[in-house]
C-alpha cells in the first residue's frame, strides 16, 4: 500500500498601499481634526506679587503626524484590525512642574528677587523692589536664568533723569523777589551710571544685600530742585545786581558790572561754583593775533574763579560806576567787576565750592 505525503510551502505575504493616499486617510482621523487644538506647554516660572511660583504644564492634543503615520503603516503589515494611540504619539511638554530644572530656575529666581537694596540720597531713599528686580529677569525656554542688562541700564538712567540736576532748569526765588528759572552752568549733581549699574549687576547675581549712599561723580549742596543750599552767590544780569547768602541770611548785596552783551563777552548765566581764590594776581586775556600780545592784563586784588574759562568774580578800580547800564557801554569780558569794598567784606568767607548763580 502506498503512502499519502503532504507538501508544506510557505508563501510569503506582502501589503502593498499608497503611502501619500494612507496619509490623507490618517490626517482625515478626528483624532488629527479637533475644532479645539490644545497646545501643549511646558511648565515654567511665574511671578506673582510675592515672588516666583511655578505654573503647571499644559498637556495638549495635539498629534505628531509623521509618528502617527508611521504607527498606522506597522499595524497594516501585521494585519491589525484595531490600532491603539498612546501618549506618546502626542506633541508632550518637555518640563512638568516637579521636573528639578524648573524648580531649580523657580528657586534661583526667587533668590534674586530677595536681595534688597537700598540708595540713600540726602533725605530721600531709592529702594530696589522685588516687583523691580523681578522684571529684570528672564527665564528661558531651557530654563535659563538671566539678569537683563538692557533693564538695568535703563533703571539707571531713569535713575539719573530722576537726580541729576547739573544743566537742568530750576526754579527759585531771587533775592529780588523775582521767581527766576535758570539752567546751564556746571554745579549740580551727577551720578555715577557706570558705578550704579555695576552695584545693581553684581549684588544681584552674587544674591547679597546692601545699602549705600547714591554715587556721584560730582555732587551738589542738597538733593533738591534747588540743589545749591542756603549759601551761595547770586547774580542778577538784567539787575546788575549781586547778592552773597549765607545760611540763608544775605550778607552782601551790591550793584556789579557784567559782560559787555554781545556773544564774545556777555557773561554766561546758569548754576556754577567757586572753582578758587586767588589775592593779588593779574588775569591776563586771549591772545589777539595782530599783535601777539594778550588782550588785556588787569592786576586784582581779589579774585573768585567761576568758570573754567576764565569767568570769577574780581574787584575793578577802573570803573566808576557799578549798576544800572554801565555794562551796555563799560562792560567787562565776561567777569563780574565789584567795588573793591564789596568783593573784600566777603572773600574771606567764600568758600571754595560755594554755589554760584548767574541769570
Amino acid at each position: 500500500m502506498e503512502c499519502l505525503r503532504r507538501d508544506r510551502a510557505e508563501i510569503p505575504f506582502t501589503v502593498k498601499y499608497n503611502r501619500e493616499k494612507l496619509a490623507e486617510k490618517v490626517n482625515q482621523l478626528p483624532m488629527c481634526n479637533i475644532s479645539e487644538k490644545i497646545i501643549s506647554q511646558n511648565a515654567h516660572p511665574y511671578y506673582e506679587e510675592n515672588g516666583f511660583s511655578i505654573k503647571s504644564e499644559v498637556i495638549g492634543n495635539e498629534l505628531i503626524p509623521e509618528k502617527l503615520l508611521e504607527h498606522v503603516e506597522n499595524n497594516i503589515q501585521e494585519l491589525n484590525q484595531e490600532i491603539h494611540v498612546s501618549k506618546e504619539f502626542y506633541k508632550m511638554p518637555r518640563y512638568l512642574s516637579d521636573s528639578p530644572k524648573v524648580t531649580d530656575a523657580c528657586k534661583l529666581l526667587n533668590e534674586y528677587c530677595n536681595t534688597e537694596i537700598t540708595y540713600d540720597a540726602g533725605d530721600q531713599t531709592e529702594t530696589v523692589s522685588r516687583d523691580t528686580i523681578a522684571k529684570w529677569l528672564k527665564c528661558s525656554k531651557n530654563m535659563k536664568v538671566r539678569v537683563n542688562k538692557e533693564k538695568i541700564w535703563k533703571y539707571v538712567k531713569d535713575l539719573a533723569e530722576k537726580y541729576d540736576t547739573c544743566g537742568k532748569t530750576r526754579e527759585f526765588t531771587s533775592q529780588s523777589g523775582e521767581t527766576v528759572q535758570v539752567s546751564g552752568g556746571t554745579y549740580g549733581w551727577i551720578l555715577d551710571q557706570d558705578l550704579i549699574f555695576q552695584q545693581l549687576y553684581s549684588h544681584i547675581k552674587k544674591k547679597e544685600s546692601f545699602t549705600a549712599e547714591l554715587p556721584c561723580v560730582q555732587s551738589a549742596k542738597a538733593h533738591a530742585s534747588a540743589d545749591w543750599g542756603t549759601t551761595y552767590l547770586e547774580v542778577s544780569i538784567s539787575l546788575q545786581h549781586m547778592w552773597y547768602v549765607e545760611d540763608g541770611q544775605v550778607i552782601l548785596d551790591t550793584p556789579v558790572v557784567t559782560g559787555k552783551p554781545v556773544p564774545k563777552t556777555e557773561t554766561p548765566t546758569g548754576v556754577y561754583d567757586i572753582m578758587g581764590k586767588l589775592r593779588h594776581t593779574v588775569l591776563i586775556g586771549d591772545i589777539l593775533p595782530s599783535t601777539g600780545e594778550p588782550e588785556y592784563k588787569s592786576p586784582v586784588e581779589y579774585w573768585m574763579q567761576v568758570t573754567d574759562t576764565g569767568i570769577g568774580f574780581h574787584d575793578a578800580d577802573w570803573q566808576t560806576q557799578f549798576g544800572g547800564d554801565v555794562y551796555t557801554r563799560s562792560g567787562s569780558h565776561g567777569c563780574i567787576n565789584m567795588p573793591v569794598q564789596a568783593i573784600q567784606a566777603i572773600f574771606d568767607r567764600v568758600e571754595t565750592g560755594t554755589p554760584v548763580i548767574i541769570w
